[in-house]
């Protein structure tokens, strides 16, 4: 099996109106689903994309009102990169400077990528799409993965998600997968200090199954080569299973329906508080205990 796309990636950040304004006025991203962490309903879950779509191409924050910083390092993501269009770079530089980001010109991800943290201090990039006319954000162009087993972790992508090794420069190796988008994974070389989750960190990186038949077959095969995928966990708008790969990066696997719209029309995509069935009986103790967002 080939593993096609990436369907999210959720981060660590604090304030949810720091987090909204962001994505929402900078960024350009749309807020699709105000909901919360399925597994702590004291924090939000908010998920956002580059348009209203329903499957995938989704950036998800839990919203951590905390003085918790992370620690970026080995067994996490680093950069999280974005693809905008072609020639659009020195434009999206003066946008975000003008937004107070402090922004750096590398080739991290192995061409012009632009570096630049959001508020909590999250590593973003954006990369040009040369087959994108638009200069807006259309979805992920990849992300960094900082292993704890480079060697390890690399046998995994390769052997046991199937992805396609296209290079390496000083810095990194670099992975395609095999979908239409062509995300990359870059893996950085060099191993750094283990990573401590909190604000300002990624979570996690989810890539996609295409339906529940798909996902089984992924926890199958992920058991006997040697990692341990939890059980299948309802998202709601998802199903999907958990596990570290060999350098510790926590991977999820979800499937690509149900999709956004099963409790919200798609008009009305992040306008309301939406809550699995298991929670609904303490909607208003759970709302009196998040912080309201404005504009969302």
């Amino acid at each position: 099996m080939e593993m096609e796309r990436l369907h999210h990636v959720t981060a660590i950040v604090g304030h949810p109106q720091e987090t909204y304004d962001f994505y929402t006025q900078v960024l350009g991203l749309h807020l699709i689903k105000k909901t919360v962490n399925f597994d702590d309903i004291s924090s939000y879950h908010l998920y956002f994309a580059d348009e209203y779509s329903e499957e995938g191409y989704t950036m998800t924050f839990f919203n951590w009102e905390t003085d918790q910083r992370g620690r970026v390092g080995s067994g996490q993501v680093g950069h999280t990169a974005f693809k905008v269009g072609k020639g659009s770079l020195d434009g999206w530089k003066t946008h975000l400077e003008e937004n107070n980001v402090d922004v750096k010109e590398t080739e991290r991800f192995n061409k012009a990528t632009l570096e630049f943290t959001d508020r909590h201090g999250l590593a973003l990039a954006l990369v040009e799409d040369e087959t994108q006319e638009l200069a807006s954000i259309s979805g992920f162009y990849g992300v960094e993965i900082l292993s704890g087993r480079v060697k390890a972790t690399s046998c995994h992508l390769v052997d046991q998600l199937g992805l396609t090794e296209i290079g390496e420069n000083a810095t990194h190796l670099f992975y395609q997968l095999s979908g239409d988008d062509k995300h990359v994974i870059a893996v950085y070389k060099s191993k750094q200090n283990r990573g401590i989750d909190g604000v300002g960190t990624v979570h996690h990186v989810a890539w996609q199954a295409a339906d529940r038949g798909n996902l089984i077959d992924w926890q199958t095969n992920l058991f006997k080569t040697g990692s341990q995928p939890t059980v299948v966990k309802d998202r709601n708008y998802f199903e999907s299973i958990y596990y570290r790969e060999p350098g510790y990066t926590i991977f999820e696997i979800a499937t690509a329906g149900p999709g956004f719209q099963v409790d919200e029309d798609r008009d009305a995509l992040g306008q309301e508080l939406k809550l699995p069935p298991q929670y609904e009986e303490n909607r208003e103790a759970i709302e009196a205990n998040l912080t309201p967002i404005k504009g969302a």
